[in-house]
């Protein structure tokens, strides 16, 4: 059974996961933006895969987090 402070520290971490993820997905971003910008073809498939591989990690934390807690974390999971 999850305790009160169980859960208030899962989500203490699953706050900062959530912040960490969304900190490096916006620095893909602003990286793509400047491959798009330069027209270098492999850099935006580079980048492109980056923020696919970071979204997954998000959706398989979310998912862990739910079939440890029996709750889902706070916020979007979907999106970086």
């Amino acid at each position: 059974m999850n305790t009160e402070s169980d859960l208030t520290d899962a989500a203490k971490i699953a706050a900062h996961f959530d912040k960490l993820t969304r900190h490096v997905a916006n620095s893909f971003k602003r990286q793509l933006e400047v491959a798009r910008a330069a027209g270098d073809q492999d850099e935006i498939i580079k980048q492109q895969i980056k923020l696919e591989v970071l979204k997954a990690a998000r959706g398989m934390f979310a998912g862990s987090y739910k079939v440890a807690l029996k709750v889902k974390p706070e916020g979007d999971w979907s999106d970086v």
